[in-house]
């Protein structure tokens, strides 16, 4: 765990009562050149975690976006900003090299399956055999109550998904990603049920038309407890090579 000098803080609220919290940090010895994909951020005496969405690197700092589920009240603005990283295993790797690439995302760690949808949507326009060998990308999104975003009508299609599932996050499509959503509260336009209940549904629909699937790679952006489900809903799929983020979930409640 680390703590860095916070050189300007703004907040702008989204969606769904979440928030973008913007912070650059002053360029010093100890600034990494990126932070780590899935790296948990909160502020001096404020137990509400910040989860990594954007960052890029200039020659004044570092400016970051987190992703958070309440405003930052605090006076004095904060001054400082901690950090813990996930341990990842080749998570970047993985996102660039996978033909077919499934990002599960739910809660506050939608923001790490946007970041990492971002970079796949980078990486596919710099290296096009990924489009070539019919590689695929999708999102599969969950919340308990609301999401960071407006839920607008899908305009890219896909199969093996429920027909009334047509949800979707627009700034994905604006990154064509294909992406649909799942909700707990039987929100409009999304899959009525849990992440790992949506992902199974998926499996069956491929394994039902196709005896021998394509590879996939999956990586979950998701507490433990849903990676864990996720897990044992895809263990007896060889086609799958399941990963997920490590986040530390014990310095929060809720999250």
């Amino acid at each position: 765990m680390a703590f860095f000098t916070v050189d300007d803080f703004s907040q702008t609220e989204q969606a769904g009562g979440f928030w973008l919290i913007s912070l650059k940090l002053p360029v010093n010895e100890s600034l990494p050149e990126a932070f780590d994909i899935g790296s948990t951020f909160w502020f001096d005496n404020l137990e509400t975690p910040l989860y990594l969405f954007q960052q890029s690197r200039s020659a004044t700092g570092n400016q970051l976006q987190l992703l958070s589920k309440q405003a930052i009240f605090a006076n004095p603005v904060p001054d400082r900003v901690h950090v813990h990283p996930a341990e990842n295993t080749q998570i970047t790797a993985k996102v660039n090299s996978a033909p077919n690439l499934m990002l599960l995302g739910s809660h506050l760690s939608i923001a790490t399956a946007l970041y990492l949808a971002k970079h796949r949507s980078q990486k596919e326009a710099q290296d096009k055999s990924l489009l070539t060998n019919n590689g695929q990308t999708l999102a599969l999104l969950h919340s308990e109550e609301s999401f960071p975003f407006v839920v607008k009508p899908a305009l890219f299609m896909t199969s093996h998904l429920p027909p009334e599932a047509i949800g979707t996050c627009s700034l994905l499509e604006d990154w064509h990603i294909t992406n649909r959503l799942a909700s707990s509260q039987g929100l409009p336009g999304c899959f009525d049920g849990e992440l790992h209940e949506f992902f199974a549904y998926w499996i069956h629909s491929i394994e039902r038309q196709n005896s021998t699937p394509e590879k996939w790679q999956v990586i979950a952006c998701t507490a433990f407890e849903t990676q864990k489900k996720c897990l044992e809903t895809s263990q007896s799929c060889d086609w799958i090579d399941f990963s997920g983020i490590h986040y530390n979930e014990s310095a929060f409640k809720n999250v």
